[in-house]
């Protein structure tokens, strides 16, 4: 179980993980939305706007309280879960110096990677030989087309945070990690120190992608498709992933 789990999600009992772990002590599960049969009133919940969840964000700044009475990092804390997608505002209000990184990624590979990273997330379940693979499907792509709807309004909201935001594209942080953090920090004004740029070369070259293995899966397993996705994204890509201008020829 652990070696297919580390293919998608490694981790080890002395490294970090994303607080995302912290969001489901307060019983928001990312993962469990999509793991509830025929009951859909958690996943309504998890989505319901008019529901406060403004503890959960409390919570969460307890804990990292808690660290900084111990340990004060030299420039500051990173949290990392795509769940904050679906809290902007609250975000903001609870954590008003934060700045936000936006990773943008095609959407097909989005949803089939999240359909297969929740169903493995699901082995352990006793009921995993139940699930319906289409509906599970919907469901992803459903919750995820949510995250990027609400990820939308935020920025045209055009808040403080929103407005000092930064955006990448996921391409853009794969082929070239270290330039992409130096943009990052230069962008907010972080200093980029030679040890750093150092640790994090050392991190890339111990830690290289699909080390413990390339997933496989595809979009047709869960009865999608890359038409469907990308009529249901169209709006989120046309915002954050245009298609590039084409050079002109001779000036025309």
């Amino acid at each position: 179980y652990k070696d297919v789990v580390d293919a998608y999600h490694h981790v080890t009992a002395t490294t970090v993980d994303e607080e995302v772990n912290l969001m489901r002590d307060c019983l928001w599960n990312n993962i469990g939305v999509t793991y509830v049969g025929e009951n859909e009133a958690y996943p309504q919940w998890v989505l319901d706007k008019s529901q406060e969840k403004r503890y959960m964000y409390r919570y969460i700044k307890v804990w990292v309280q808690l660290m900084s009475s111990t340990y004060q990092p030299d420039s500051h804390w990173v949290l990392k879960t795509p769940s904050h997608s679906y809290f902007l505002p609250t975000v903001e209000e609870e954590f008003p110096d934060a700045n936000l990184v936006f990773i943008h990624r095609d959407p097909t590979n989005v949803v089939a990677s999240a359909c297969q990273l929740n169903l493995v997330a699901g082995l352990s379940r006793v009921d995993y030989h139940k699930l319906d693979p289409a509906r599970h499907g919907e469901r992803v792509m459903h919750f995820l087309k949510v995250g990027t709807d609400l990820i939308r309004e935020f920025q045209e909201a055009g808040s403080p945070a929103a407005q000092r935001a930064f955006h990448i594209r996921y391409e853009e942080l794969t082929g070239d990690p270290i330039g992409s953090v130096e943009r990052m920090y230069d962008h907010f004004g972080y200093e980029m120190t030679d040890e750093f740029r150092g640790k994090m070369a050392e991190h890339l070259g111990q830690n290289r992608q699909y080390k413990h293995g390339k997933p496989t899966y595809s979009l047709e397993q869960f009865g999608l498709s890359k038409e469907k996705v990308r009529a249901a994204f169209a709006e989120y890509t046309e915002t954050f992933r245009p298609e590039p201008v084409a050079p002109s020829v001779n000036g025309q």
